[in-house]
């Protein structure tokens, strides 16, 4: 919650003004951590809500100012995610950039969510629903050469978990279906509980319940992939027309190395007449990228 009467500073942690956000003719003082940002009432109740109703409450006569200007503690937010919702609010340029780093995004979903910033809240929101489509067809579109391309948030390693946390924080709940998909399929199952440790050396990790989610989910997901009608079920089937069922096992099983090999698959299951009912070249394609998908391979 917001504090409107700041607790004062111990001598060891003086306050300090932002160099960027300090405008000489502005009418608030914001204060988030030990930084202090001198704005203007009008550009922040523009977009809030929030800030409009704190800008028409009456202010108690032994208010402590900042020269001349009304001081909000902001008691619960960092300093950082202030300043770039703030920068965003001075320069609408910022937030529109593409792609923009996840930690940009983090923050404006945090402090806009907070204090009622529709626009800024919304655009993020749509960021991270293109990102995360709730259709199979609009998930499709983000996929090339095989391989996921963030288009609108940068990617980096770590980024899936760190994209998971930021949506379960933020209630995105439509989006977590597909957040939760490519942590399963591009991370390891080693990778689901020892984390992925970014460029900075610090690691992304899931939290112990998503852990064990995703952990049954990966599992459940491979086995469905080999159930008949599904994805792989073909392997486990044979056509009527087949009289010896000893080719398609061997074909359906057949490895190379540990994977599928392609050459073996393009055959088919010799019917009674001799002739073979070739496969679609494209499902052995398909099983073999979603085989390394699952793998964490690509």
């Amino acid at each position: 919650m917001s504090e409107l009467s700041p607790p004062l500073p111990s001598d060891d942690q003086q306050v300090i003004r932002s160099s960027e956000l300090w405008h000489r003719d502005g009418s608030v003082v914001l204060q988030a951590g030990r930084t202090q940002f001198r704005v203007h009432w009008s550009v922040l109740s523009l977009d809030s809500s929030f800030f409009r109703d704190i800008e028409a409450l009456p202010q108690p006569p032994d208010e402590i100012k900042v020269d001349g200007c009304h001081l909000i503690v902001l008691a619960d937010d960092t300093a950082g995610d202030l300043e770039i919702v703030l920068k965003a609010l001075y320069n609408p340029l910022f937030s529109s950039e593409k792609p923009l780093p996840l930690s940009v995004v983090a923050s404006h979903m945090r402090i806009s969510r907070k204090y009622d910033f529709r626009e800024i809240l919304q655009t993020m929101v749509d960021r991270l629903s293109y990102e995360n489509p709730k259709s199979l067809a609009a998930y499709a579109l983000l996929i090339e050469n095989n391989r996921y391309r963030a288009a609108w948030i940068q990617s980096y390693k770590g980024f899936h978990f760190d994209l998971l946390t930021l949506v379960k924080e933020t209630n995105m709940y439509a989006v977590l279906p597909c957040a939760y998909y490519r942590v399963i399929i591009f991370h390891s199952q080693s990778e689901l509980f020892d984390g992925v440790e970014r460029a900075d050396g610090t690691r992304a990790m899931l939290s112990p319940s998503d852990q064990r989610l995703c952990n049954l989910a990966r599992t459940q997901i491979i086995q469905c992939q080999w159930e008949l009608g599904n994805t792989f079920g073909w392997v486990r089937s044979r056509p009527p027309q087949c009289i010896d069922p000893v080719p398609c096992s061997q074909r359906n099983t057949a490895r190379d190395g540990g994977r599928w090999n392609v050459s073996s698959l393009q055959g088919g299951c010799q019917g009674a007449d001799g002739s073979w009912a070739a496969e679609d070249v494209g499902i052995s394609a398909i099983f073999l990228w979603a085989s390394s998908v699952g793998t964490g391979q690509t």
